[in-house]
């Protein structure tokens, strides 16, 4: 990769154009993989890894073989601020109007919020459809907003993204969380956080079940 000699703050304009489009599709990658794969990495090592790993991805995407150097590294890892708090602004006004959060300095509103703030976090029931009953396990209508307003309001999402595999990433993702309240894998360095109990599972099946014998009485009548 060639650059000019920056003796300021380096940006993308400052590559070649091989190395531009090599970065432009890198940055998308990289924006995939910290959301999916380390929301909240534990080093820089890892966010470097990640970047390392959509440099490659982009590299063979487009067909060539360019070198990583330290400054586009740490132009993509400049990413992982961004999309954080993109998403993080975005999540924040859906959580304030989806679980009904009121805007006032008065302090029996900030005592509101504060309740269901700590309701919602007992136990993540904010995952449930029916948070108040804890039923409908990660079926709530808040996760698929955020994923809606995050990553498929350009309506090109399927043709800008397809070569990264964003929705399989993001399956992925949900199956890990998923194994790892199940008890599936082995320990690992977060086991020591909260795990939604078996009994929220059970629930979960059997709800399943209900609307399953619910769906065939339907087409039988």
């Amino acid at each position: 990769m060639t650059s000019r000699h920056c003796t300021r703050r380096c940006y993308a304009s400052d590559f070649d154009n091989i190395s531009k489009e090599i970065l432009t599709t890198a940055t998308s990658i990289f924006r995939c993989l910290v959301v999916t794969r380390a929301p909240f990495p534990d080093t820089i090592a890892v966010e470097t890894k990640l970047a390392k790993e959509a440099w490659r991805e982009a590299g063979q995407i487009k067909g060539t073989n360019v070198k990583l150097t330290p400054t586009a590294v740490k132009i993509l890892l400049k990413c992982t601020s961004h999309v954080r708090g993109e998403l993080k602004t975005k999540m924040r006004t859906l959580t304030h109007s989806f679980f009904g959060f009121r805007s006032s300095d008065s302090r029996e509103v900030i005592r509101h919020n504060r309740d269901l703030a700590e309701s919602l976090k007992e136990g993540s029931a904010f995952v449930f459809k029916d948070w108040t009953m804890k039923k409908g396990i990660y079926k709530t209508e808040l996760l698929q907003e955020g994923i809606n307003i995050m990553w498929f309001v350009n309506r090109r999402f399927h043709e800008r993204t397809a070569p990264y595999k964003l929705l399989e990433r993001i399956c992925d993702n949900l199956l890990d969380t998923a194994r790892f309240h199940a008890g599936v894998d082995a320990p690992t360095a977060s086991s020591a956080a909260f795990c939604i109990d078996d009994e929220a599972f059970e629930d979960a099946i059997r709800e399943h079940q209900l609307e399953e014998e619910r769906g065939v009485d339907d087409n039988k009548s």
